[in-house]
């Protein structure tokens, strides 16, 4: 009887043992394929249908472009490469707070700082295609990180 109760017992500890090496090295490969990448705006501008439902972080400046009748409230440009992703969270603008990390406005012909906050923007790239009063795609923003800059 007591050795049977010792195999039961190492059976235990080997199902819980094989439950944590298992959850983990889920995990681990989970993360090396869907964690967001490094993107260049650059490069998602160039061809967002590729990009479409892709997580990556993309980095730059918020833009707050509120002159716009139609589209995007905020957009994320790169000024070294001119050229900017709209911004959307899941739930609009709510969900992620962009306001504070705005460093520029646009009037529509120029860029004014306010103040100097690169940030990372994670989330997915949705690609719509055409629609007449906003852009083909933009970013579904997730999560923001700002880092002084410049």
């Amino acid at each position: 009887m007591v050795v049977t109760m010792r195999w039961k017992r190492l059976a235990i500890l080997l199902v819980a043992v094989t439950t944590v090496v298992g959850a983990v090295a889920v995990y681990y490969m989970n993360s090396l394929f869907y964690a967001p990448g490094d993107v260049p705006i650059q490069k998602v501008v160039s061809d967002p249908k590729s990009f479409d439902g892709a997580p990556v972080r993309l980095r730059g400046y918020v833009v707050d472009t509120k002159v716009y009748m139609f589209g995007p409230k905020y957009v994320l440009r790169d000024f070294d490469e001119e050229c900017e992703i709209p911004l959307n969270g899941k739930d609009g603008p709510v969900r992620v707070d962009l306001e504070p990390y705005v460093s520029f406005i646009f009037d529509g012909r120029n860029y004014t700082q306010i103040r100097n906050i690169r940030v990372s923007v994670v989330g997915h790239v949705r690609y719509i295609g055409f629609v007449t009063d906003a852009p083909p795609f933009h970013l579904d923003a997730e999560r923001i990180i700002s880092s002084k800059s410049r």
